[in-house]
């Protein structure tokens, strides 16, 4: 699951949104966290290590991720993360009566309002997050492959964003069916971990 599906399953309360959606920069144990962030964004850090940790174990997700083996080897499971991101977007309507350009401006009105508790490093991608629309951008594969592409030039994944557009191209009707099992599922658990309506 990449920054959409982390914010999509945190329900309404911006901070446990912000939390989920910042957590891969925030490491360490909980308690650490605790000192530096309000309750509400520490639950949302606590949410985004409960996502990762079903998401990479479960059996339905690996059969996603094997497709994109070849390409990218260890970075398999990242990339699948923004493609599962292309198909929530991509089928948007079906989870939500917000339209996605609306739900997304506002997230991007959060992270400002909430900017200085913010981590540094995730303070840094806020603007290229806004300026691109980086949420909304999902919804197509030319947003896809641009956000794979970005993620590329500041990470050590490597530049194959055309293989992966590809590799879904070939392969569309198997990752929706793929995705839409998964999100069935990561959603009721994340509900039910969570106490989130």
């Amino acid at each position: 699951m990449n920054f959409l599906a982390h914010i999509y399953l945190s329900g309404d309360n911006p901070l446990i949104q912000l939390g989920n959606f910042a957590g891969d920069w925030i490491k360490g144990n909980i308690t650490s966290s605790e000192k530096k962030y309000p309750a509400d964004m520490v639950l949302g850090i606590k949410m985004h290590r409960f996502i990762d940790s079903f998401t990479d174990s479960d059996s339905t997700v690996q059969k996603s991720v094997s497709r994109l083996k070849t390409d990218f080897g260890l970075y398999a499971s990242i990339v699948n993360d923004v493609v599962y991101d292309y198909f929530l977007a991509k089928n948007w309507e079906k989870y939500s009566t917000e339209s996605l350009e609306e739900y997304s401006n506002r997230f991007y009105a959060n992270c400002l309002k909430y900017f200085d508790i913010l981590p540094p490093e995730v303070k840094l991608i806020i603007p290229h997050l806004i300026l691109s629309g980086r949420l909304e951008s999902y919804k197509t594969l030319d947003g896809l492959q641009a956000a794979l592409k970005t993620m590329s030039e500041k990470t050590s994944l490597p530049d194959l964003s055309e293989k992966a557009v590809e590799t879904v191209k070939v392969n569309t009707a198997a990752y929706q069916e793929e995705f839409s099992e998964f999100w069935k599922i990561i959603r009721q658990k994340t509900a039910e971990n969570f106490l989130l309506k």
